[in-house]
């Protein structure tokens, strides 16, 4: 269970991607928006986490918390480098191969 008085106080949301992403609320969201991602970082009682999340194709997703590390740039550098190997895996015409 997180401590969320600690996350609250320690939490911190860097865009990754050149842009952030943005949904549209409401029930018409599907679809909508504007693509990227972004990761967050908190503090827990017995170490930093984080995670990836963001749009892509108009659909929200937020990838699996992850940690504890010992500092919260050991918890960034891990997600970035899982970000640039995402964006490796893109074909440039952003179309990925079924």
């Amino acid at each position: 269970m997180r401590n969320e008085e600690l996350y609250q106080t320690t939490v911190r949301i860097t865009v990754l991607s050149e842009q952030k992403p943005q949904g549209i609320p409401g029930p018409l969201s599907w679809g909508g928006g504007q693509d990227g991602t972004e990761m967050v970082t908190w503090q827990d009682d017995d170490g930093w986490y984080g995670c990836l999340q963001g749009q892509y194709k108009g659909n929200w997703s937020e990838g699996e918390d992850q940690g504890p590390f010992e500092t919260r740039e050991e918890a960034e550098a891990e997600l970035r480098d899982q970000y640039e190997e995402s964006q490796e895996e893109v074909p440039s015409n952003g179309l990925r191969d079924a």
